[in-house]
């Protein structure tokens, strides 16, 4: 009985033992899986970190990074959303640029305050947070139940964050997926912040580029500029020079005509001394155009400046066989201006029209009023301005005329003065059609306010009529 009864004891004890030790080899086993797992898990985050690096390592186009990165993360902590959001420093609001998941799609263009939300403590802490919904994050543009917010820091500067809406497995966002989150923000931050930098240099690169193109062509202009000014010169001497000329064979033609008794040779004489009227009228007009300008303005027709120019030009459209119609309204209110300023304008876009036809075509030249404003318009049927060009046509030193040919300063100098007599001026054209310009220019309704003005550019402001009826 008693070895019986210590055998039952001795047994019962042995029991004990082989329990205690059962439940610390299940101990020792789950800590064997748990270490397993926890190495698993880095090693599925150093693998996931892996492939973002390759993906957009290097890379410097801001939309990709952003986009590679939300599709990247949202599976790697298994989020049923995923947001990219940008801080725009100016106005401290964030908006998303990139989204994935089940709402991406009700994320598009959403901005956000980050004030008093999950969002703005984690950009202010400069710390993850993880939280339920309806603690400070109502106005998410979709329904969530947890938030993980991550902030994007780089240099200790804050450029955006990420936000991880609600798991697919449900719950909320533990440790080891928030500590994923936060390598994954920092590397996505750090490529951003690389891109900007690029994008940034590469932008002073090509305004730098730009700035030395421009100083060279000013610097080209200026030559031309000083060829042109001592061109002027020379032909200004020759023209003077050829006035003295015509003035000595009008005088003996004048005594020919007067002592010639045949009236078909008297006849030749007129046309000699009409032909030499004409070429003093064409000198005086270039002297005049040439000249520079110091008046006032005053009051004036508008078709005056138009007739001068048309004056200067109408030889060379008629030798290139470009038809000139005329289409202006009689009883136009006067304007105040520069007689010679317009007639540069109304020249310079004359001669643009007339190069853009070439030989042949219609030139319409219009003067209207509306509204109180009198309208002009230069109408050609040459060959247009292309699209992508119509933006830039009165920027300086733009032209599409060949080397030579053309400075690029007449249409900006044409806006200037036409902006300086309180107008506008607009362009509309079709390629293969022609090219209208239209010019507005403020009209003076009550002419007995300018008595004190002087009349001198045009003295017959109010009896002035176009020869052609309006059309």
């Amino acid at each position: 009985m008693g070895r019986g009864a210590g055998d039952q004891d001795t047994g019962t004890l042995g029991g004990c033992k082989s329990l205690d030790g059962q439940d610390g080899a299940d101990d020792r086993e789950q800590e064997i899986v748990a270490a397993v797992r926890e190495i698993e898990r880095a090693y599925g985050a150093q693998t996931l970190l892996y492939s973002l690096i390759e993906k957009i390592g290097g890379e410097v186009d801001v939309d990709r990074i952003c986009r590679v990165a939300v599709q990247e993360m949202e599976d790697a902590l298994g989020a049923s959303t995923l947001l990219l959001m940008l801080l725009d420093e100016p106005t401290g609001a964030l908006s998303v640029k990139a989204a994935s998941g089940v709402c991406a799609d009700r994320a598009e263009g959403f901005r956000l305050r980050p004030d008093a939300c999950v969002i703005g403590r984690a950009l202010r802490s400069l710390r993850p947070i993880a939280a339920r919904c309806g603690e400070g994050v109502e106005r998410l543009p979709f329904p969530a139940d947890y938030l993980l917010s991550v902030p994007m820091v780089v240099r200790g500067r804050t450029i955006g964050a990420i936000l991880a809406c609600d798991k697919k497995a449900g719950g909320e966002f533990l440790t080891p997926e928030i500590k994923l989150a936060c390598a994954l923000a920092a590397y996505v931050g750090a490529a951003l912040s690389n891109a900007f930098l690029i994008a940034h240099k590469e932008a002073q690169a090509a305004a730098l580029s730009k700035s030395d193109r421009l100083l060279r062509q000013s610097y080209e202009n200026l030559l031309q500029a000083d060829k042109m000014a001592t061109l002027g010169l020379i032909v200004g001497t020759a023209l003077h020079d050829v006035n003295n000329f015509l003035t000595t064979i009008s005088g003996h033609v004048q005594l020919l005509e007067m002592s010639d008794p045949d009236p078909h040779r008297r006849a030749s004489y007129r046309n000699v001394l009409r032909a030499t009227d004409g070429i003093r009228g064409l000198i005086q007009g270039i002297q005049g155009f040439s000249r520079k300008s110091a008046e006032a303005y005053a009051l004036l027709d508008v078709r005056r400046p138009l007739e001068e120019a048309i004056s200067l030009i109408e030889k060379f459209l008629t030798v290139n066989r470009i038809r000139l119609i005329r289409a202006f309204r009689t009883g136009l209110p006067p304007i105040m201006g520069s007689l010679n300023q317009l007639e540069q304008v109304f020249l310079n876009l004359i001669q643009n029209a007339a190069h853009a036809m070439g030989m042949g075509g219609a030139l319409t030249l219009s003067a209207d009023a509306e509204g109180g404003d009198v309208v002009l318009t230069v109408a050609d049927t040459g060959c247009g301005i292309p699209e992508e060009h119509i933006g830039q046509v009165f920027d300086v030193f733009f032209t599409t005329k060949p080397a030579g040919k053309g400075t690029g300063l007449g249409l900006s100098i044409c806006k200037r003065i036409v902006e300086e007599h309180g107008g506008s001026v607009g362009v509309e054209s079709e390629v293969g059609v022609g090219t209208r310009f239209t010019i507005r220019l403020p009209g003076v309704r009550n002419v007995s306010d300018f008595n004190g003005v002087s009349r001198a550019v045009y003295p017959d402001v109010k009896t002035f009529q176009s020869p052609v009826s309006f059309l």
